[in-house]
């Protein structure tokens, strides 16, 4: 268990900045830049950038589509 610390929580809140200013979705990368190293950031600068899914069409389990409804 990750102990409690203003130092990851700080971390984590700037790679959510980060991710932010990068165009990728935030809460999954506060979650791992909280209890990340900079690596975490390295990744997020390297990562590709693929076009966001508007909001009410994301699915956060699959990260796909859904399908039309016929």
């Amino acid at each position: 268990m990750i102990a409690f610390d203003f130092k990851h929580l700080f971390f984590g809140i700037f790679a959510g900045l980060c991710a932010y200013a990068f165009g990728r979705r935030v809460l999954p990368w506060i979650l791992l830049g909280y209890i990340g190293t900079y690596w975490v950031l390295l990744a997020l600068m390297l990562s590709p950038k693929k076009p966001r899914t508007p909001l009410r069409e994301w699915n956060p389990i699959t990260e796909l589509k859904p399908r039309p409804k016929e």
